[in-house]
């Protein structure tokens, strides 16, 4: 049997590989850029917005043990650029509230950061950092704007194949991805440490795979002539 160091190698560099395929939409979205509608174009910054501070965030757990600021950041312009896509996406009338749900979101997200959870103190002390209720929030509100977006495509007559439509499979590669991480994130004290590992690794394929579909979801929507919902 394999040792147990080696099974952990390869768990970590399975994860450095599903990290780094973000490279790969940024470099289609950032290719293709000037022939993408304008949600498309968000969802390129947005890739872009997490190679940059992602790389950061590892940089900061490697030289100084604490990337804790860096995550946070992510999470909250995370929220914001899908949102704003969707904004962009959805036809239903009540979406003008869409910047004040994000406000809202944001407002949040700091009374959690630095009163409920103390992100000043797990900065300063190098501690372990957990934004539950925030992770949650934006988990069901991202995952709510997929499904909406769902609805509005049902209500719709289409013609070709949903396959072809770069943002519906941008929204598929969202939902596998948020809904796979929250049910993670909510049973992971229940997961011992081995098969903890082993699910936190299959996460990472799943992030590899979302990458593979905005990839393909740029590639669609430069295409000339292709309609997108």
């Amino acid at each position: 049997m394999p040792d147990l160091s080696d099974i952990i190698y390869w768990l970590k560099v399975l994860y450095f590989v599903c990290q780094a395929s973000i490279l790969v939409p940024v470099v289609a979205g950032l290719l293709w850029r000037r022939r993408l509608p304008r949600n498309l174009r968000i969802l390129v910054t947005c890739c872009l917005m997490w190679l940059l501070l992602m790389g950061f965030s590892e940089y900061a757990r490697l030289a100084w043990h604490n990337n804790n600021g860096v995550n946070e950041l992510i999470s909250i312009l995370e929220f914001w650029f899908i949102g704003a896509a969707y904004y962009h996406t959805l036809q239903f009338s009540w979406q003008r509230y869409f910047p004040l749900i994000g406000t809202v979101f944001t407002g949040l997200a700091l009374f959690d950061f630095f009163v409920l959870s103390h992100l000043w103190q797990a900065i300063t002390q190098t501690l372990i950092f957990n934004d539950t209720y925030t992770t949650l929030l934006k988990h069901i509100l991202i995952i709510g704007l997929v499904l909406l977006y769902f609805e509005q495509i049902l209500l719709e007559l289409r013609s070709t194949s949903l396959w072809q439509d770069a943002m519906f499979v941008v929204s598929v590669g969202f939902l596998l991805f948020y809904s796979s991480t929250i049910t993670l994130f909510l049973t992971s004290h229940l997961i011992p440490g081995p098969e903890l590992r082993l699910a936190y690794a299959g996460l990472s394929v799943v992030n590899l795979g979302l990458h593979l579909l905005l990839t393909r979801a740029f590639w669609l929507a430069s295409r000339p002539g292709r309609a997108l919902g």
